[in-house]
C-alpha cells in the first residue's frame, strides 16, 4: 500500500515515518548550476544548427511548489518501507522524494541516520524548475549538503539542451564538479554539434566556472579545442580574455582581434582589443562604458598610429550619453568623428558604414512637463563624401530652441503654442545663414460626443528672418504673417 509521509516528527528506528527538521536541506545546487551554465553561455542560441524539435528523453513534470511555512520540509513516499536496527530506513517501489522545487523518483531509496545520507538507486529521475535529469544512482547528505550522482543525462525543455556527464558532485552549496560531460541541442541520431569537456568546475560563491579539455565538434568533426576556459555562470562580470576573432578583406588583408575585458567597477567596464591588420598595421580598438544614477554613456575609440598604405595617423571616435537629471529633464549626446574622409571606406565591415556620407554630432536637451515641452538642440554634421559640393551640404543648427504646448483657457477652449528659434550656420562662404524665428499661437475648441468629435482651430503664424550672405551683408527678407484655420471632425 502506498503511503504519503509528511515532515512532522524526528526519525525513529521503530517508526515507518521519515521526516527531517527544517534546518536540514537537500542540496540541488549542482543541477541548478548546470542549467545556469548553459543558459548564460548562450550555446543554444549561438550553436543550435538543428531545426527539428527535440523529443524529450525523460518525462519532465514541474516539481512541487511548497508554501513558505513548509518550504524546508521533505516528503517521502514508497510502496514499501523497511526500518533497520541501526536506525536506517529503506524505501522500495515507486519511491518519490519531494521538497520545494525538487522531485526525485527511484526504485530504491535508503536513509542512513548515522551519516545523515540518502542514497537512491535504479531508474533515478529528478525534476527541477529548469531541467530534467536521469541517473543510475546518487546520494546526498542532509547536514553538509554534499551531493553526488553518477552517469547523469539531463534535458532542459526551455532551451532544448541535453547532455551527459559521468559524474556530478557538489560540496555544500559552494561548488560543483562535472566529469566527462557533453552538451548539445540536437535530437538523438542527428547531432550536428556537440560540446564536450573533461571536467567542469563550478564555483557558486564566486559565480564562475572553469572547464578543461573543451572540444567543439560539428558533424562529429572536432574543429575547436581549448585546454582551459573560464566563464561566468550568472550575470556577474569578471575581467579576462574574450574569444578572439579573425577575418580577411581586400582592404585590410588578414585580420586578428584579441579582446580583453576589464571589469573596472560594478558601474564601469572597458574592452581593450588589439586589432592586427596585415595591410594596415596594428590598431587599438577600445570601448568604455559607465553608468551612474543619472547617466549612462559609451565611448568607442579606434586608433592606428600609422597606416602602412597611407602612412598617416587614422582614428575614429564615437560617444553616446543619456542623462536623466529629473523625471522631466533629459539630455542626449551623440558625437562621432573620424580622422579623414576615407576612414569608414577603409575600415568599416558593413555596407551601412561604407555608404555613410555624413556623421551627425549633436546634443539634445529636453524638458517635458504636463502640457509643455521645451527643447535646446546643438546639431552639426561632418561630411565624408568629398564629391558633395560645399553648397549642397546640410546646415548646422547652433542652436535650436523650441517651446510647444497647450493650456486650457475655458471649458472646451484651449490655447496652443508652437514656437522655435534656430540659428542656421553653413560651412561654405556663399550660402545665406542666420537666425529664423517662428511664433505660432492658436485657439482650439475640441467638441466630442460618444460617437462623434469636432475640433475647429484658429492659429496665427509669424515667421521672421535675420540672415546675411556669405560676405556678412544683411539680406533683406520680408517677415511672414499667415492666419491658419482648420476643422477636424469625424463620426
Amino acid at each position: 500500500m502506498r503511503k504519503k509521509h509528511y515532515s512532522n516528527s524526528c526519525l525513529s528506528s521503530n517508526h515507518t515515518v521519515l521526516s527531517f527538521w527544517p534546518k536540514h536541506r537537500i542540496s540541488v545546487s549542482a543541477f541548478g548550476i548546470i542549467a545556469m551554465l548553459f543558459q548564460h553561455t548562450s550555446i543554444a542560441q549561438d550553436l543550435d544548427y538543428c531545426t527539428a524539435r527535440y523529443p524529450s528523453i525523460t518525462s519532465f513534470q514541474p516539481p512541487p511548489y511548497f508554501a513558505e511555512d513548509i518550504r524546508d520540509n521533505i516528503d517521502i513516499s514508497a510502496n514499501k518501507t523497511l526500518s533497520g536496527k541501526d536506525g536506517s530506513s529503506t524505501f522500495e517501489g515507486d519511491v518519490v522524494v519531494e521538497r520545494h522545487e525538487l522531485r526525485i523518483k527511484a526504485d530504491v531509496a535508503r536513509f542512513d541516520n548515522t551519516s545523515r545520507e540518502i542514497s537512491v538507486h535504479g531508474n533515478v529521475h529528478l525534476d527541477t524548475i529548469a531541467m530534467s535529469i536521469d541517473a543510475d544512482s546518487g546520494r546526498f547528505f542532509l547536514d553538509d549538503n554534499n551531493t553526488e550522482f553518477s552517469n547523469i543525462r539531463f534535458f532542459m525543455p526551455e532551451t532544448r539542451l541535453r547532455g551527459h556527464a559521468e559524474k556530478v558532485t557538489a560540496e555544500s552549496n559552494n561548488s560543483a564538479v562535472l566529469s566527462s560531460s557533453s552538451i548539445t541541442s540536437c535530437p538523438p541520431g542527428d547531432i550536428d554539434w556537440l560540446l564536450t569537456a573533461d571536467t567542469i568546475d563550478l564555483d557558486l560563491q564566486d559565480e564562475y566556472g572553469k572547464a578543461r579539455g573543451v572540444v567543439l565538434r560539428f558533424h562529429k568533426v572536432p574543429f575547436l579545442y581549448t585546454p582551459y576556459i573560464e566563464f561566468p555562470i550568472s550575470d556577474k562580470r569578471r575581467s579576462g580574455l574574450l574569444t578572439p576573432s579573425f577575418a580577411t578583406s581586400s582592404s585590410r588583408g588578414f585580420e586578428l582581434v584579441v579582446p580583453w575585458y576589464w571589469n573596472i567597477a560594478p558601474n564601469q567596464d572597458a574592452t581593450i582589443a588589439p586589432h592586427y591588420m596585415r595591410r594596415r598595421g596594428l590598431q587599438l580598438d577600445t570601448q568604455y562604458r559607465f553608468l551612474t544614477k543619472t547617466t549612462d554613456g559609451t565611448l568607442d575609440v579606434n586608433y592606428l598610429n600609422e597606416d602602412r598604405i597611407t602612412l598617416e595617423e587614422r582614428y575614429s571616435l564615437k560617444y553616446l550619453q543619456h542623462t536623466r537629471f529629473t523625471d522631466n529633464i533629459r539630455l542626449k549626446v551623440d558625437y562621432k568623428d573620424v580622422s579623414d574622409d576615407e576612414y569608414l571606406q577603409d575600415f568599416s565591415s558593413s555596407l551601412l558604414g561604407t555608404s555613410t556620407t555624413h556623421l551627425s554630432q549633436n546634443a539634445d536637451l529636453v524638458a517635458s512637463f504636463t502640457n509643455w515641452h521645451m527643447r535646446a538642440l546643438l546639431q552639426t554634421y561632418e561630411t565624408l563624401d568629398p564629391t558633395i559640393a560645399e553648397s549642397a551640404r546640410p546646415y548646422r543648427m547652433l542652436p535650436k530652441l523650441a517651446l510647444t504646448g497647450d493650456e486650457e483657457l475655458l471649458e472646451n477652449m484651449n490655447f496652443t503654442l508652437d514656437s522655435e528659434w534656430v540659428n542656421f550656420v553653413h560651412e561654405d562662404n556663399v550660402s545665406v545663414e542666420g537666425p529664423r524665428f517662428i511664433f505660432q499661437p492658436g485657439i482650439e475648441l475640441p467638441l466630442q460626443g460618444s460617437a462623434w468629435f469636432l475640433k475647429p482651430e484658429l492659429e496665427y503664424n509669424h515667421t521672421q528672418y535675420n540672415v546675411t550672405d556669405g560676405g556678412g551683408t544683411k539680406v533683406d527678407t520680408a517677415d511672414r504673417n499667415l492666419p491658419i484655420t482648420s476643422i477636424d471632425s469625424g463620426l
